[in-house]
Order: C-alpha cells, then sequence, then structure tokens
C-alpha cells in the first residue's frame, strides 16, 4: 500500500447517522451535511491493493453542538421576550383605556351638569305651576281637570327620568347596588308618609345593565306613588330577588287593594300599572299584578337574568 497509495481504497461511516458503511475509494475527505445536533462516532477503514481491508480501522468520537438559536435557552428569552412584549402592550392599552375612560367621565359630568342646571330646574318650575294650577282646579268644576292630573303624572316621569338619566352620566350608579338604590329612593319618597317601607335583597347580588337598574328602579318608585295615592297602606315590603337565571323585583303593600276586573275605573292606578308594564316589556320581562279588594297588592317584575346583564333601550349600541 505504501508502494502504491493512489491504489488504497477508503469506506466509512459515522456511527448514529449513516445506516451503512460509504465507500470513498481513493477519496481522503469524507462530507456531511445538515447533521442533527448529537453525539456521533465516525469510522474509517481501508483496503489495499488486493481489496483485503483492515478490520479494525480508525475511530474518532465526535459531537454536533447545536446553533444557538436552535437551544432551548433562546426558544426561552424568545419566549420572556414574547411576554414582556405582550405585558407592555396590555399596559400601554390599559393606560390609553383609563385615559379615555377619564376623559368621557368629565364630559359626562359636565353634560350632567349642565341639564341639572336647565332641564331640570326648568321641570321643576312647571310642576310648581301645575300643582298650584290643581290646587285651583278641581274635578267636579273643571273637566279639564283631568288632564291636568294626568300632565301632573307624566311630568313625575319625565322629571325621574331626567334625574336617572343625570345619575348615570355622573356615574353614581356604579357606587351602591340595585337594592340600596332601591332603599334610597324609597326613603325620600316616603319620608313625609305614614307608611313603613323595608327593603330586602334575596340571593347574591349579580351585575345589570345601567338600563336595567334604571327602569328597576323606575318601576319601584312608580309602584310607590300608586300605593301612596291610592292603596292607603302602612306597609310596603320591596324584594329584590336574584334567583339562579332570574331577577325579580316585588313590591307588596298591604292596603285595600282593588278589583284587576274593574281597574280601568282608577283612572291614575291603572295609568300607572301600564306604564310599569311597557317598563318590564322594554327589558324583556313579564309584569304581574296580584291584587283583591281588602288584600293589598302585588306588582311583580320576572326578568331573565342575561337579558338584564346585556339590557339597554333601543337604539343604543353595547358599547
Amino acid at each position: 500500500s505504501l508502494r502504491a497509495p493512489e491504489r488504497v481504497r477508503f469506506r466509512y461511516r459515522l456511527h448514529g447517522y449513516d445506516a451503512d458503511w460509504v465507500d470513498a475509494e481513493s477519496r481522503r475527505v469524507a462530507y456531511y451535511q445538515n447533521v442533527p445536533p448529537g453525539t456521533y462516532r465516525f469510522e474509517v477503514t481501508a483496503a489495499n491493493e488486493d481489496g483485503v481491508w483492515n478490520s479494525v480501522g480508525a475511530k474518532l468520537k465526535l459531537e454536533q453542538r447545536p446553533l444557538f438559536y436552535k437551544t432551548w435557552p433562546f426558544y426561552t428569552l424568545c419566549g420572556l421576550t414574547v411576554g414582556a412584549l405582550a405585558w407592555l402592550s396590555n399596559r400601554a392599552w390599559v393606560a390609553q383605556q383609563r385615559r379615555q375612560f377619564h376623559t368621557m367621565l368629565e364630559e359626562r359630568t359636565r353634560i350632567a351638569r349642565d341639564l341639572h342646571d336647565t332641564l331640570e330646574q326648568g321641570l321643576v318650575g312647571v310642576s310648581m305651576q301645575l300643582n298650584l294650577a290643581a290646587l285651583k282646579t278641581t274635578r267636579d268644576q273643571n273637566p279639564g281637570a283631568k288632564h291636568l292630573e294626568k300632565a301632573r303624572y307624566m311630568l313625575r316621569h319625565s322629571m325621574a327620568d331626567a334625574r336617572a338619566a343625570i345619575l348615570d352620566l355622573r356615574g353614581d350608579w356604579q357606587q351602591k347596588s340595585l337594592t340600596e338604590e332601591i332603599r334610597r329612593l324609597a326613603e325620600q319618597q316616603t319620608e313625609d308618609a305614614n307608611l313603613e317601607v323595608a327593603v330586602e335583597q334575596i340571593g347574591a347580588e349579580r351585575p345589570v345593565s345601567m338600563f336595567a337598574r334604571t327602569t328597576l328602579e323606575r318601576i319601584a318608585q312608580e309602584a310607590l306613588t300608586n300605593i301612596l295615592k291610592h292603596s292607603a297602606a302602612t306597609r310596603v315590603h320591596i324584594e329584590v330577588v336574584y334567583a339562579t337565571h332570574r331577577l325579580l323585583l316585588r313590591v307588596t303593600d298591604n292596603g285595600k287593594g282593588f278589583d284587576t276586573r274593574k281597574l280601568e275605573a282608577i283612572q291614575d292606578a291603572h295609568f300607572g300599572l301600564l306604564g310599569m308594564r311597557e317598563r318590564s316589556e322594554k327589558l324583556g320581562g313579564l309584569f304581574r299584578v296580584q291584587a283583591a279588594p281588602g288584600q293589598g297588592v302585588c306588582i311583580e317584575v320576572d326578568l331573565p337574568l342575561s337579558k338584564a346583564i346585556i339590557a339597554e333601550p333601543k337604539g343604543q349600541g353595547s358599547g
């Protein structure tokens, strides 16, 4: 072989990568590409001009290390970087939303202040004039007294809606629970009346939309108005019931009651119940009245909780 080195043949294999020997013939270089990371053993043997192969050959242990961008530390670094960027992006988005919210809240507060100083004060003035006119007019003396009474009723509703809108613009509705707000309104409404009012919450409170809150508060107020004007009751029990899938508002009094078949004869009470029914239907709920002469009245609003969460007045979006 030393006398004729050009006639020496070689074969090699990379144990762990090659399935069999690779015949290099007289070539003295082995080429490999895209060898995966790992530990290998390179083996090579030679044959003389007679074709007799060396049975021992030569062996060399090799280690192919992965490129950095294919290592777990790199993957971890990338994950941390992406997480940090996502966290920073979320922080920036939250900060932007807070700025927008505060700007919107300031504008809503300004509008609420303007409405209070103009619209609400104007309605109060009109209400005072109508009350003075009502004192000087009786239904027997003037056929128009009935229309005057209806105008006073409608004005009270408009004033209540205006106050509710102003409270909504100020964001005050978020400060108290629905039950607490109904209790406050009931105490305010019956302050000068000989009427005991108990407000009770049954079940854990659930979040409901502002429109649902305001509507239920107005229904409770209207129910109290009817009680004060017509029932001669001494006790009222208001219940806000949070069931599994439903929200109920129940107002019960111990007054003189009435015959539901003759309800239309009681003009103001009929008009008030009709308004409460319309408000309930706007929420997608049911309105029920239970009454009998001498047994008081119970009105109930039964609302699916899923609708109370998303309820909005017509013409408004979800934002």
